[in-house]
């Protein structure tokens, strides 16, 4: 969203081989829509959306089949799209293409002109993968190209607009250890200035990275999920890191043996509660029973900046619910995004835990499959939803933007046209504006 309240959508549906941009003003009115494709075999791949006042940003990968021995192998690079806030194409700026793998962390803007890209690329005739984080001008040129002295096949990067300080966030072995690795890189020339390392418990590595939050005071929260070195049990983490990142004020990982955990998001209210929430799978969680064997439930918590737990709830359904997306909202609000058996819903807890509202979402003449990364501005939620198209005449699917008020009022619903079997969905992201 943008600081005049128009909202611009991206993703690519199944297999397509590029991607579609719309921008709709604040009322869901369709204001221009682009597709845009690398042609030719080239898959074009979404994997972050940003916008400042030049224009918006699409960050992903390329790929295609080389027809190689063997035959998987595939020729990739890392791309940033952009497109004028009139809809305009502005230029397109890839990577040098290797024969093996790039995988982008995703695309962010300083407010000030410049733009940020992480990828990693893996070129099988080369040494070893390699991890760059770039700068490029609102023009697509490329200002500096800084190689990370250590490397990840995935993680998160962050930029407060505020005050322009960049993270990269990934995994990072210490063999036999692995860590959680912030970096803190100085926006004029991608040096590292600043190191941050949780090392994970004994016998555990990192699965994934899922979220990272940076608060007002510039501490660093991230979340994601462990994996036992048997395979066999997931956990779910919620650390924070200092501004200097020289240590860690406090890290929680929750998991009861015989379970599987898994985080998906975490959101920082600064000031009140730090709401952090996660699918669990299992008879127990953190001592906590599930609904009924095997089965998956929801539980959401929230901590003080001190990592203390203040409230603690616990979603289930019939036989089993899955976590989403979790925003705060003034005031210390929480909203969760989930899904109970095949009903999506949204909750709404206040700072004291309990539940204010629940709405199973819906969207007239859709039927609605999931839900994704939802995002809020104020107090209204913006949530959004892979939906099938009742009027169409073969099966197709549509993606909406589903809104909500303070009490849980659907307040509107924007539908973008996806001709395609399938939707992958994005997220939504909203800015102080």
């Amino acid at each position: 969203v943008d600081g005049g309240g128009n909202l611009y959508v991206a993703g690519q549906g199944y297999m397509y081989f590029g991607f579609g941009l719309a921008r709709y003003d604040s009322l869901g009115n369709l204001i221009w829509s682009r597709s845009f494709t690398s042609g030719g075999l080239w898959v074009d791949q979404v994997r972050g959306l940003t916008v400042d006042s030049s224009g918006v940003y699409v960050g992903g990968n390329r790929f295609q089949q080389c027809g190689c021995t063997p035959t998987w192998s595939e020729t990739q690079s890392g791309q940033v799209v952009k497109y004028g806030l009139d809809g305009s194409y502005q230029w397109a700026y890839r990577t040098p293409a290797v024969v093996g793998y790039a995988n982008s962390f995703g695309v962010a803007a300083d407010g000030l002109g410049n733009v940020f890209f992480a990828v990693t690329l893996y070129d099988f005739a080369g040494p070893s993968q390699t991890t760059f984080l770039k700068r490029l001008s609102s023009a697509g040129s490329e200002v500096w190209s800084h190689t990370m002295t250590d490397n990840s096949w995935s993680g998160k990067l962050s930029c407060r607009q505020s005050d322009g300080r960049l993270f990269l966030v990934y995994d990072w072995w210490w063999y036999p250890s692995q860590s959680v690795r912030v970096k803190q890189c100085d926006p004029l020339n991608g040096n590292e200035v600043a190191t941050g390392d949780w090392i994970v418990p004994q016998n555990t590595y990192v699965n994934s990275i899922t979220g990272v939050v940076v608060d007002a005071g510039a501490n660093v929260y991230v979340s994601g999920t462990l994996t036992n070195t048997a395979y066999t049990d997931s956990s779910m983490f919620l650390v924070r890191f200092p501004q200097t990142l020289s240590s860690t004020d406090w890290a929680l990982v929750y998991n009861t043996p015989g379970s599987d955990s898994a985080a998906m998001n975490n959101s920082a209210d600064i000031g009140s509660a730090i709401p952090f929430c996660g699918t669990m799978n299992g008879w127990q969680y953190s001592g906590q029973p599930c609904s009924s064997p095997g089965n998956s439930d929801v539980l959401v918590r929230g901590l003080s900046a001190g990592g203390n737990i203040l409230w603690s709830t616990q979603i289930d359904g019939p036989s089993s619910a899955e976590f989403y997306d979790v925003n705060s909202l003034s005031g210390g609000d929480v909203t969760v995004v989930g899904r109970d058996l095949y009903v999506q819903s949204v909750f709404r807890y206040s700072s004291s835990g309990s539940l204010s509202w629940e709405q199973a979402v819906t969207a007239a003449g859709h039927c609605v499959n999931w839900t994704g990364a939802g995002a809020v501005l104020g107090d209204t939620t913006y949530l959004p939803v892979d939906g099938y198209d009742l009027s169409a005449t073969y099966f197709r699917d549509d993606i909406l933007i589903v809104k909500y008020d303070a009490n849980g009022s659907q307040i509107g619903t924007i539908v973008v046209p996806v001709d395609s079997q399938s939707s992958n969905l994005g997220g939504v992201a909203v800015d102080a504006g």
